[in-house]
């Protein structure tokens, strides 16, 4: 049996996806974009999703994302589905088009490993040798000015793909929050700068390191000429969330914090066993820890401190 899913209200989510075999199926072409953002924003409002970041690239996306009603894997299964469903549409494919290793989740526990995230997510076009400045991306990304101002880049739905009155919103703003945790630790304002600095710092040690190897930037023509059959195999696969990095599961910056976690992630799997056990035992009353997600979204469990299941509007 596969680990169980714990999904508690109010978690901040460092997420990345990868497409399949790291082809460049998400290369920032207008249509792109315009359908991942209406995917996403309105994935966002269905599921009681918030977003600190989001950046994507090429061959995958990663976005820092505070789950307010415990939907983490609704919002991310109807997201992906539908920027599939697009991109084999307009490419008149039948292809897989996410990597099969799945999303890679991480919680992020405390303030400043919010800022770190986020930082790493808006300074990522620039750490993969895209682009030499953040301003010449082509493609999805938060503006540090705008975290926590409530403005962000707009998009309208493409004209492909999308029914002219179907349910996708015929346009989108993406707007990106503050954790609470960072709100309470910082500020907004002070918030915003620490993101500032930080990715500053990533910024201008990739330049260092572009200056050191020689190998310079790919610059944002060259990004938007790929085919999107184009497979990437240098530093941004490596770096992309794959098997090629360990895979953290806690990001935090006390030490201290993510034994916690971790401790806390496995204490609830050996209480849903113990419940699961007794309830396929015909015990159907049982009550299954805080932050059971499957059984609770599709078998209508009983679990502790939280009302039944009610479907998203």
């Amino acid at each position: 049996m596969s680990d169980p899913v714990e999904r508690l209200l109010g978690t901040v989510y460092f997420i990345t996806r990868v497409c399949e075999r790291h082809e460049c199926r998400l290369t920032p072409h207008d249509d792109m974009m315009a359908a991942f953002a209406v995917a996403w924003r309105d994935a966002e409002v269905r599921h009681g999703m918030r977003t600190a970041a989001l950046c994507v690239e090429p061959t995958h996306y990663h976005a820092v994302v505070i789950d307010s009603a415990g939907r983490l894997s609704d919002f991310l299964r109807d997201v992906h589905a539908t920027v599939a469903r697009f991109g084999n549409a307009v490419e008149d494919a039948r292809v897989k088009f996410w990597s099969l290793e799945g999303t890679h989740v991480v919680e992020v526990m405390d303030a400043q490993a919010a800022v770190d995230c986020v930082a790493y997510v808006l300074a990522n076009p620039v750490k993969d040798r895209l682009v030499r400045a953040l301003a010449e991306w082509p493609g999805i990304l938060t503006k540090v000015d705008d975290i926590g101002r409530d403005r962000g880049a707009r998009y309208e739905r493409p004209a492909a793909f999308f029914a002219v009155n179907g349910p996708v919103s015929s346009e989108v703003e993406l707007v990106a929050v503050v954790p609470a945790m960072a709100v309470t630790a910082f500020g907004v304002d002070g918030y915003r700068e620490r993101v500032r600095r930080a990715v500053w710092r990533v910024v201008e040690g990739s330049h260092a390191e572009a200056r050191a190897d020689g190998r310079g930037f790919m610059g944002a023509t060259r990004v938007k000429a790929q085919s999107v059959w184009c497979r990437v195999r240098g530093p941004e696969a490596r770096r992309a969330g794959t098997r090629a990095e360990p895979k953290r599961r806690v990001a935090a910056a006390a030490k201290a914090t993510v034994e916690a976690t971790l401790a806390r992630m496995k204490a609830f799997r050996e209480a849903y066993r113990a419940v699961r056990a007794r309830w396929v035992a015909g015990e159907h009353g049982a009550e299954f820890p805080r932050g059971t997600w499957w059984l609770w979204r599709f078998c209508g469990v009983a679990r502790v401190g939280s009302e039944p299941y009610a479907p998203s509007a």
